[in-house]
């Protein structure tokens, strides 16, 4: 009890002693869709939050694949070019934040130099959140896999 009662008076006394801090937050991206105005939603099941850093050499291409779960991300580094199956395309910059396709076959590109970025995944435990398109499955059949 007295330990406690010590470190709330150290830290009330730090946070009282430290120059003002002045917070900001800045909306990066907010939308009803993803990037292609194709619909996500989010999956049944017992919620699993998976945050990821994806990192592709110059002009490295990624295999076709699909999302089972809502997707977002933020580019860190590079120019990312981001093709569906049914030939839309879209170049995401440094710095821009994304809301992945869903359930659309596509693949990304590393164009002019390296790509960075982090994804941060709304999936479901025990099911895979990105599905390849060599796989055979659907990204519906792996989803209703887990439930």
């Amino acid at each position: 009890m007295a330990l406690s009662k010590l470190l709330t008076s150290s830290l009330l006394l730090l946070l009282a002693s430290s120059p003002a801090l002045s917070a900001t937050t800045e909306i990066l991206t907010r939308s009803l869709t993803s990037w292609n105005g194709g619909k996500f939603h989010y999956p049944s099941g017992t919620p699993e939050v998976t945050v990821a850093r994806i990192r592709l050499a110059a002009g490295e291409q990624t295999v076709w694949h699909c999302h089972t779960a809502p997707l977002f991300a933020y580019l860190l580094q590079g120019r990312l070019e981001v093709s569906t199956d049914s030939g839309q395309q879209h170049i995401f910059n440094r710095g821009d934040a994304l809301i992945e396709v869903m359930d659309t076959w596509h693949r990304g590109t590393a164009i002019k130099g390296p790509v960075e970025l982090v994804a941060f995944y709304a999936g479901i435990l025990d099911v895979a959140n990105t599905v390849l398109l060599s796989s055979g499955e659907s990204c519906a059949q792996q989803r209703n896999s887990g439930n």
